[in-house]
């Protein structure tokens, strides 16, 4: 009979990310992030395929949270004062959420893991306000504000 798994997938990005923040982004490992989970890291290792895979786990999460954040209340409601205030919330974001940032810039998730859809849908997001904002070139700012 095989033992219940103390690994949560569904939850395994915002741990993950919890331990990415806390350590900072170039001194977290495997090994704490099952220390975190409370197993072994060959217990994780039946879970992931090691670092990398557990950094797009937690960047996955924190591209989420960025787009909830530009999602936010209190956006104004159409033109480039709300571009504006969108790009404003993702600085911010980077400038007070770094180790998060980092992990959004650095994970490298393969072009059919269905976790890269939240990069997707973040771009989706920023492009779509942008053009709605600015008339004959919103493409292009968009690319530019991305």
């Amino acid at each position: 009979m095989a033992f219940p798994s103390r690994i949560d997938r569904s939850t395994l990005g915002a741990q993950t990310l919890a331990v990415v923040e806390a350590g900072g982004f170039d001194k977290w490992s495997l090994r704490d992030v099952a220390q975190a989970l409370g197993v072994s890291p060959t217990a994780l290792y039946r879970h992931v395929d090691g670092r990398d895979d557990l950094l797009v786990e937690a960047a996955a999460c924190a591209t989420e949270q960025l787009a909830a954040e530009l999602r936010r209340e209190g956006l104004p409601a159409e033109g480039v004062d709300r571009v504006v205030e969108i790009a404003q919330r993702y600085v911010t974001f980077a400038v007070h959420r770094p180790h998060a940032y980092a992990a959004i810039v650095h994970a490298k998730p393969e072009r059919d893991d269905p976790r890269g859809l939240a990069w997707h849908q973040l771009w989706t997001q920023v492009r779509a306000e942008v053009v709605n904002a600015i008339e004959h070139s919103g493409d292009a700012a968009g690319f530019a504000l991305w």
